[in-house]
């Protein structure tokens, strides 16, 4: 009798308990329906898709010492002074090319060093349930500039999925709201806003892309930086630089870059397989012509 009232006894505990851990798991396990997380390549440009670098780095200088986040490399010469890119001679179409998709990736790796590496390190994490509906990413990730802890949190806004990205530094800043972005429920296209630092709390860089069911995808950065915001590098504003791929068989990969202080479209592409592309720039070459290179990355003449 005495045991089968303690079979019970255990059951009508067993059962308490299973109730107790359905009434906290939302905020405090994994849900195996986790949603997914925007695709890496609606964030970050992939820099190596470009054939290489150019043989003769340019000379890259900056207006101020605004992110020390950011890891010096042995690759750049920092220099804080002002953006510029310092006159190179007329050499290959290929380094010409390469030359300008060397300082877009310099200035992305300076300036989006924090944003990049949260939201790189969110792919190895998985999200929990808050009771309100919201899922949400926490994290840290080490450096050697110090110490950051995220909070990517998911939810849905005007039937969009929207994201927003709060960052803090160990001994530095507490939940800076540093990037805000929004996609369709099928994840094909979407964008995303960007501070420029939690000291210059103004919009830095608005970034569009779209992943399409072909297969085919692009991303754009642009300058959003407010006329008034006293930023130097605001008169750059609507300036951009996009990348994609496309079904084109002979080039299948481009890169637009806009220079808004010069009003000068640079165009450029290329195959990524056999690294065969082209380059279109009015201020370097003085006509709208395509300027080709080969699978060597010599100069050829064009088709």
């Amino acid at each position: 009798m005495m045991k089968h009232y303690k079979d019970k006894l255990l059951t009508v505990l067993v059962i308490f308990l299973m109730g107790l851990q359905g009434c906290i798991k939302s905020d405090d396990t994994n849900d195996e329906d986790a949603p997914d997380l925007p695709p890496l390549s609606s964030f970050q440009i992939d820099f190596t898709k470009f054939p290489d670098e150019p043989q003769s780095k340019p000379e890259i200088t900056f207006h101020d010492k605004l992110l020390t986040d950011a890891p010096i490399s042995d690759q750049v010469l920092w220099k804080i002074e002002e953006l510029s890119l310092q006159p190179r001679a007329k050499g290959s179409n290929f380094n010409h090319a390469a030359g300008h998709v060397f300082v877009w990736k310099s200035l992305v790796n300076l300036y989006m060093f924090v944003p990049v590496i949260t939201f790189v390190e969110s792919f190895n994490h998985a999200p929990i349930l808050r009771s309100d509906g919201t899922w949400v990413w926490s994290y840290t990730v080490t450096r050697a500039t110090g110490i950051y802890k995220a909070s990517l949190e998911r939810s849905i806004v005007d039937n969009q999925i929207q994201w927003d990205m709060y960052i803090s530094k160990v001994g530095e800043y507490e939940d800076f709201l540093w990037y805000r972005g929004k996609h369709n429920i099928g994840i094909t296209e979407g964008d995303w806003t960007l501070k420029k630092a939690p000291n210059n709390d103004y919009n830095f860089i608005g970034i569009d892309w779209h992943n399409n069911t072909n297969g085919t995808s692009d991303i754009k950065y642009t300058n959003i930086i407010p006329t008034d915001s006293g930023d130097p590098q605001a008169t750059e504003n609507g300036g951009y630089i996009s990348y994609g791929t496309t079904t084109n068989t002979d080039y299948d990969a481009f890169f637009d870059i806009y220079n808004k202080g010069q009003d000068n479209l640079i165009e450029i592409e290329w195959n990524l397989e056999s690294k065969v592309g082209r380059v279109k720039n009015f201020n370097q070459f003085g006509d709208t012509d395509w300027h080709c290179w080969d699978t060597t990355l010599a100069n050829s003449v064009c088709p």
